[in-house]
């Protein structure tokens, strides 16, 4: 009987562990894993990324791409990843808590390689393609070419505006001669047949009155 009792403590032991872990472990995990910082650096040579994580509990561990990492002095470093790539880490504490207790997600930057170069000197305090050696997008020559060319092409009118000429409105004279020159001859002949019209009406009524 001794052995049965012993048997059935055995096998309630993971289940209540389990449990344990699901209400307390893992709300103390979530906790830790907040204290989690990070940092990208950049390859030259390889031309790739490595994540740092810093802060991560002895009891964590952080599953990528399949693989496992454990910390060394709090730390853990992912190496090898290309610019742009998009990761996703899964967080998980204590063997004995089942699934992650957290998710951490990052995106490589690109690096810009023509930042510092020639072709950008002159437009560095001036284009974001120019100044900035890690960018959301891949930045290639045909993109920097565009944007030095739209930049001069808005450039060259605002410093081209003290040379051009002022319009200057007309006086009211002007104006005036204006109206003469376009309307004159039209309002002439149109006074010209008018008083045409009352001679000729004024002959008539005379005859008529003295019956001539």
């Amino acid at each position: 009987m001794k052995k049965i009792g012993l048997i059935i403590i055995l096998m309630l032991f993971p289940v209540i562990t389990k449990a344990t872990c699901n209400n307390t472990l893992r709300e103390e995990g979530k906790t830790l894993s907040a204290n989690i910082t990070s940092e990208i650096k950049y390859s030259s040579s390889k031309n790739t990324f490595t994540l740092h994580l810093y802060n991560v509990d002895d009891n964590m561990s952080v599953v990528y791409l399949k693989k496992t990492y454990k910390p060394t002095n709090g730390e853990i470093s992912i190496s090898d990843i290309s610019e742009g790539k998009s990761v996703t880490l899964d967080i998980y504490y204590k063997d004995g808590c089942e699934g992650q207790i957290d998710i951490i997600k990052k995106t490589m930057p690109y690096y810009n390689k023509y930042y510092g170069s020639l072709m950008c000197d002159g437009y560095e305090d001036k284009l974001y393609t120019c100044s900035t050696q890690f960018t959301s997008y891949y930045v290639s020559e045909e993109i920097v070419k565009l944007s030095i060319r739209n930049y001069e092409t808005k450039r060259i009118p605002i410093e081209h505006d003290a040379e051009l000429p002022k319009e200057e409105k007309p006086t009211v004279l002007e104006k005036a001669k204006e109206i003469v020159n376009k309307w004159g001859i039209r309002i002439a002949l149109l006074i010209g047949s008018s008083l045409i019209t009352i001679i000729i009406g004024n002959n008539k009524y005379r005859k008529e009155v003295h019956g001539v």
